[in-house]
């Protein structure tokens, strides 16, 4: 099972490392190719569609969880993708009305004033949320190739339409995000032609999945969607830096999150393995998955922070341009805080597979408010943008390594009975 963990590890990384990649092509194409002012519009364009999409990853983690479940126990799995697929639709209509509505607010005014840029956001959010309902059903049926073809697609197309953008001269926020959603919608069609049967007809009630979890799992999504976004929309909001601070910020927050690209390598196979242990009741496998996992994730974070702290400085103004530079201890606060993550992530793999949601949720609200409270902090804005991802994620870790305890027993004939996936 440990050989089946890395290679599925392996493939999914892979796909993960070209979707990031491509991230990274897209930001330094778009810092050459458009003024400073455009440049950091579309920067925050890319954070607040991430983060605006980001909550539909917990989809994607209950419904893998729920597949699972269902094959092992003969469950109807078509029956719980369509529940999923229906509540999925529920929150993407939510949130694009949330969107539009914030519209006549000024919300373009982060965007360069770009008001089709801003009216596309709900546009990308429901292509994301697509990826991340078929990205579920592939790890619940371990078909990790499918998500590496995906992933691979989103982000090979995507460098090309910004590219073909720039060729024709169209040098606008919103061609640039239209050029975003059109590579996620042939990543979606490209895996869903070699495993058909992803989606079923939505519904929004049934008795396969219960609601809590997913409700707890969305409260539980605040926390990584700030840590890993928050900072840049908060402090374009805050308007105390130039245009080049600011996508100097943007480009290097992108930079840092390179371990949280490759969360979903571990998290997802690591998931899938540790809910079938559990399914089975095998706690000496379950546990030696997550401490694999957890050595890791940790070695990997420590090299990262080190390597990220010293060569970032030189790596950002490569990438964006001589203009864009920030100073080291910027650097070492936001990859530090996607090393924590990235550890984080392993913890977290071990309370989904077993069903403790509120747990999950508990940890996260408290990295949650840790992010609301240094952001108030009477410190220089940017360094309370730098710190407050690593403070959340630092207080979410302890919290879900606190709440990992007594999670099974520790002699093998006294293992409880599981809960169902669909138990709160």
């Amino acid at each position: 099972m440990r050989r089946q963990l890395a290679g599925s590890t392996l493939v999914v990384s892979v796909g993960l490392g070209v979707s990031g990649l491509a991230t990274l092509t897209v930001l330094g194409i778009t810092a050459r190719a458009l003024p400073a002012d455009e440049y950091a519009g579309f920067a925050v364009w890319w954070t607040v569609a991430t983060l605006a999409s980001m909550a539909f990853g917990v989809f994607e983690v209950y419904l893998a969880r729920l597949v699972v479940a269902a094959r092992a126990t003969g469950g109807d799995e078509k029956a719980v993708i369509g529940l999923l697929d229906g509540r999925a639709l529920v929150v993407i209509a939510a949130l694009a009305l949330g969107i539009w509505a914030a519209v006549p607010m000024g919300l373009p005014g982060l965007f360069a004033d770009d008001t089709a840029a801003a009216l596309l956001l709900p546009l990308f959010a429901g292509l994301v949320a697509t990826q991340a309902l078929q990205r579920g059903v592939l790890t619940g049926r371990l078909d990790f190739r499918t998500i590496a073809v995906q992933l691979s697609t989103d982000g090979v197309l995507r460098v090309t339409f910004v590219l073909g953008v720039v060729a024709i001269g169209h040098d606008a926020v919103h061609w640039m995000a239209l050029a975003c959603c059109a590579s996620a919608a042939c990543s979606i069609l490209v895996a869903g032609s070699r495993n058909r049967g992803w989606w079923s007809r939505p519904r929004v009630r049934g008795t396969e999945a219960a609601v809590n979890p997913l409700l707890l799992l969305l409260l539980s999504s605040i926390g990584p969607v700030l840590v890993n976004n928050g900072s840049v929309p908060w402090l374009a909001a805050t308007d105390s830096q130039d245009a080049y601070t600011l996508g100097a910020f943007a480009g290097a927050v992108t930079l840092s999150r390179i371990p949280t690209q490759f969360i979903s390598a571990i998290f997802s196979p690591l998931m899938a393995q540790l809910s079938r242990s559990a399914e089975a009741g095998d706690r000496q496998t379950f546990f030696h998955l997550q401490h694999t996992g957890s050595v890791a994730a940790l070695g990997l974070g420590v090299l990262y922070t080190a390597a990220f702290t010293l060569l970032g400085p030189i790596v950002l103004t490569g990438y964006l341009g001589p203009d864009y530079e920030l100073g080291a201890g910027y650097l070492f606060l936001l990859s530090a805080a996607s090393s924590v993550m990235f550890v984080a992530a392993v913890q977290q793999a071990q309370l989904t597979a077993l069903d403790r949601w509120r747990r999950i949720a508990g940890a996260w609200v408290g990295g949650t408010l840790a992010f609301v409270v240094t952001l108030a902090l009477p410190l220089d804005p940017l360094w309370r943008a730098a710190g407050a991802p690593l403070v959340a994620a630092a207080v979410a870790y302890v919290g879900l390594v606190l709440t990992s305890r007594g999670l099974w027993p520790e002699k093998p004939e006294q293992t409880e009975q599981l809960p169902s996936a669909s138990g709160a």
